[in-house]
């Protein structure tokens, strides 16, 4: 779906068929505001997951909504690993990187 799309939009916009998807969507120099299709599928289900769970409502809060994405790709595992992984990082905390000392930068915080 994404290659057709994709083809599609290089013909609208008369880029070479060559254009890679990087140079179509990243932050470079031509700077369009596009995004993938299947990026934006990703963001919507994540997204729902999160609504789900840190909801204001108890009773949206404790029901079991599964969110349907697929055989390849769940959301609900995705945003746990997510979490996870910055959980890990705010135990692990600040670590030397480069030749700058502890200390320079901001901490990030969970």
């Amino acid at each position: 779906m994404d290659g057709i799309a994709n083809s599609q939009i290089r013909k609208w916009l008369g880029l070479p068929r060559c254009l890679s998807e990087t140079d179509l969507f990243g932050r470079n120099i031509l700077q369009l505001p596009l995004q993938s299709i299947s990026l934006g599928y990703k963001l919507g289900k994540t997204r729902l997951v999160q609504e789900l769970r840190e909801s204001t409502d108890q009773l949206v809060r404790c029901a079991d909504g599964q969110v349907r994405t697929g055989r390849k790709w769940k959301a609900q595992v995705e945003v746990d690993q997510a979490i996870s992984r910055l959980q890990h990082l705010e135990v692990v905390g600040r670590v030397q990187a480069g030749r700058t000392g502890l200390g320079w930068g901001e901490a990030p915080r969970f």
